[in-house]
């Protein structure tokens, strides 16, 4: 449903602005590394708040990622962006003495207390603010719809056990950048972005190039 009306609305600017500016459409690709807010000790301590007192749950960074996005400028200073992220996969490791029998309840409470990551789509409005002939501030604000899954393989009595948790939402998220321009066509970023999932913040900190046509 947001992402209809972001879409609209983006249309409408497009077409009313049209007539005073010569469209300027880009694209462009980053890689860059994320941190979660939500770490082994809020883990740990979410599930002490359960009945997993002493449970030790350690999670890994994703690592690097990477993002591709295209957009166009509709004003000198204003455009709309559409962008596809992958936020990786969370890394995870238990390590606790969890009764038999229980494996299952566990490995469905460590899972809700991951933080979500996940891939999807980002559709956000963006800003353009030259600060010399060779030097760009960006800023961007919207929505990212996305989806995740998480799975934790444990020893279940007398047999392995695999849980799958898949969860999905659309969060805001913001970002920017400071550009370097090479040319008319071609410039190099320096970018940070927060992602909101669920509650769950994750930041992004890349670089990143775009092309401009």
């Amino acid at each position: 449903m947001y992402y209809r009306l972001i879409i609209v609305l983006s249309l409408f600017i497009l077409s009313s602005a049209a007539h005073a500016w010569e469209t300027e459409y880009y694209a462009g690709f980053s890689f860059g590394n994320i941190s979660l807010e939500k770490d082994s000790a809020e883990i740990k301590k979410t599930l002490d708040a359960s009945q997993w007192p002493g449970a030790i749950a350690e999670v890994g960074e994703p690592g690097t990622i990477t993002k591709a996005y295209a957009g166009a400028f509709i004003t000198k200073s204003m455009g709309v962006r559409l962008a596809y992220v992958n936020l990786g996969d969370v890394n995870l490791g238990v390590a606790t003495g969890v009764p038999a029998g229980d494996e299952r309840e566990f490995a469905n409470a460590v899972l809700d207390a991951l933080p979500n990551t996940g891939a999807g789509v980002a559709i956000s409005l963006q800003g353009r603010f030259p600060i010399s002939d060779t030097l760009i501030i960006h800023d961007w604000a919207g929505l990212f719809f996305w989806e995740s899954e998480s799975k934790l393989n444990l020893s279940e009595t007398n047999s392995a056990l695999a849980v799958v948790k898949s969860n999905s939402g659309a969060d805001f998220m913001l970002g920017g950048a400071i550009e370097y321009v090479i040319s008319n066509q071609f410039g190099v970023r320096l970018e940070a972005e927060r992602y909101n999932q669920d509650g769950d913040g994750v930041t992004m900190l890349g670089l990143g190039a775009a092309y401009y046509f």
